[in-house]
């Protein structure tokens, strides 16, 4: 049999590839050794200062109510950020509790001086009496967080009301918060960012799980 030969150009082909699809998979907590862990949300932190207002002894030494209100909004305003503070203190004592040692070292570093750098704002004696102040309704040694709250706003007025620096409590806490407490670079970066990009990896949870007791 003769075959015709072809004189139109062969088309040219190409099979299509099947191509797979990657899925990239985050790292997933609930399956690591840090399932059990909450994380805060608003609503959480909404709760700490309901409890921490609760608990507080704010209004045994602040008579005046409007001042009460606007330093109980000054901390939900920042309760995040004084979050962190009591979290790394404490963290740093004997979570959740804050020993006498860690308190005093804490606001010792915030004493101050006054304008001739004769004297110091307040002395070590006033913050000792600070700490025994906040902690005499609880038998421990070491003080809570609606403690440290508390305590935050005793060093204040005793720093800055009571040497002339601040006219009212709320304008002495603001002044603590903003000159003390936030003062240091990195004061209000969250721990929970490090948590996120750092700690919450496949090869940190490995190393950790491997070592653990």
């Amino acid at each position: 049999m003769r075959v015709t030969e072809r004189s139109e150009d062969i088309p040219f082909f190409k099979k299509s590839l099947i191509r797979a699809k990657v899925v990239t998979v985050g790292f997933n907590t609930h399956n690591s050794i840090w399932k059990d862990w909450k994380e805060p949300t608003e609503k959480g932190y909404a709760k700490i200062m309901e409890y921490d207002e609760e608990n507080w002894k704010l209004r045994r030494f602040e008579k005046n109510e409007g001042e009460v209100e606007a330093i109980t909004q000054l901390f939900k305003d920042n309760i995040m950020a004084l979050f962190n503070v009591y979290i790394e203190l404490a963290a740093s004592s004997n979570f959740p509790e804050i020993k006498w040692l860690t308190f005093t070292e804490y606001f010792g570093q915030y004493q101050g001086w006054d304008e001739k750098k004769e004297m110091v704002l307040i002395d070590e004696g006033t913050i000792d009496r600070i700490f025994k102040g906040v902690i005499s309704d609880y038998k421990s040694d070491g003080i809570l967080r609606y403690h440290f709250w508390e305590a935050i706003v005793r060093f204040a007025i005793a720093k800055y009301k009571d040497t002339g620096l601040a006219t009212s409590s709320f304008d002495a806490v603001k002044k603590c918060l903003e000159e003390d407490i936030f003062s240091k670079p990195g004061s209000k970066t969250s721990w929970i960012d490090f948590r996120n990009n750092i700690l919450y990896q496949e090869e940190v949870n490995a190393e950790f799980a491997c070592n653990l007791k």
